[in-house]
């Protein structure tokens, strides 16, 4: 990301390629304060939305990495993928307390939360 935006360039302005960070940065954020209002639903059709949310998730990490190759539309390609990964990470939160408590037998929240917290740092330091 940082090569599309100039970063490493004689000609480039630094300042330019941080004004363009924080603008994708902004709209990322933006997105996920619009979606949390917006999005409605989520206890009702949980496994519909988890799937969705990972869907766009994946997407959304394909659209950002591919952005260097179309420099010139950097930005707006950019802001559209952190706009998704934004909308993507609510929808996913909003969906994971009643996925967990489907797995509870007790009382047990905490425990399950803590145990899958643990395989996702696993499943991130594994890799792709």
């Amino acid at each position: 990301l940082l090569l599309a935006v100039g970063v490493g360039r004689q000609s480039s302005a630094p300042l330019a390629a941080a004004l363009q960070w924080v603008i994708r940065d902004g709209v990322g954020r933006a997105g996920r304060m619009l979606f949390s209002q917006i999005g409605t639903g989520f206890d009702a059709e949980t496994k519909q939305h988890r799937l969705a949310a990972a869907w766009v998730l994946n997407m959304s990490c394909t659209l950002e990495s591919i952005s260097p190759l179309f420099s010139n539309f950097f930005l707006p390609i950019a802001c559209v993928a952190n706009l998704a990964k934004g909308a993507s990470t609510i929808a996913a939160a909003s969906t994971r307390g009643a996925i967990y408590k489907s797995f509870m037998r007790w009382e047990n929240l905490g425990d399950i939360t803590a145990k899958q917290e643990t395989v996702g740092v696993a499943g991130d330091l594994a890799g792709p």
